[in-house]
């Protein structure tokens, strides 16, 4: 089962979406307000979420270099160190600390899933 079909039991995607999806390769973005998840964009392939999620975080970020980020992987520890590696190139971030997603959201999100969390605003 790809990452497409946990959001379609969870009610997230689609049949459709998650259909076209898996032939196509489309990895979502998604983002959470207000305690809700929210579709930000839909991008082909892994390495390309890996590319826009770095230039997300530069449009978004606050002093990256400074931070700690947090990354939360969905069995998935290769790519979360990969994908910590990307940081520490792009943005000189020194304390980068992984985990494990918890099991709710893995259970609508499925294995492979990556969430990064990082400040993007100064906090006064």
């Amino acid at each position: 089962m790809d990452d497409l079909e946990y959001l379609l039991r969870g009610g997230r995607v689609s049949p459709l979406a998650a259909f076209i999806g898996g032939i196509l390769n489309i990895k979502p973005i998604l983002d959470v307000e207000n305690g809700k998840l929210v579709p930000v964009e839909k991008v082909r392939g892994r390495k390309k979420v890996f590319l826009r999620i770095i230039e997300i975080m530069r449009e978004r970020g606050f002093q990256l270099g400074n931070q700690t980020i947090g990354i939360s992987h969905g069995d998935d520890l290769e790519a979360a160190e990969q994908f910590a590696n990307m940081i520490r190139e792009a943005f000189g971030t020194k304390e980068i600390i992984i985990t494990m997603i918890g099991s709710s959201v893995g259970a609508h999100s499925g294995p492979g899933t990556l969430a990064i969390f990082f400040l993007n605003q100064e906090l006064i």
